[in-house]
């Protein structure tokens, strides 16, 4: 799978360079970082179903979020969305380096008890 395709091809109409990864054997990074609000969830959104749909059964997508400083409901929603994806495919999907004040957001909205924690990177 080549991350930097996939990411393009989403973010067409406004590019975004604050999303790269990488695969190897069975486990999909993603590194992001900024802002993860209205303007680019369904872009994000859109990239993370692209990911999860090139994975087989018991691959797991790690989105590294160690230097997203802000997610609004609808990323979260996006985040959401691909977690149904994921567990429709039995890919296990996980958050890393989650910032306080994302989760939080996460937290407040009744979803960051759905999401697996992967362990702290570095």
């Amino acid at each position: 799978m080549d991350i930097d395709a996939l990411v393009a091809d989403a973010f067409a109409e406004h590019p975004m360079d604050t999303i790269h990864g990488f695969v190897e054997d069975d486990v999909c990074t993603l590194y992001l970082s900024g802002s993860i609000d209205m303007k680019y969830a369904k872009d994000f959104q859109k990239l993370l179903q692209s990911a999860i749909a090139q994975l087989r059964a018991g691959s797991v997508v790690i989105l590294d979020m160690r230097h997203v400083d802000y997610i609004s409901s609808t990323g979260v929603g996006a985040f959401v969305s691909g977690l149904v994806d994921a567990k429709r495919r039995d890919i296990a999907l996980t958050l890393r380096d989650i910032q306080p004040k994302v989760s939080a957001i996460f937290q407040l909205l009744g979803f960051l008890s759905f999401f697996e924690e992967a362990p702290t990177h570095g």
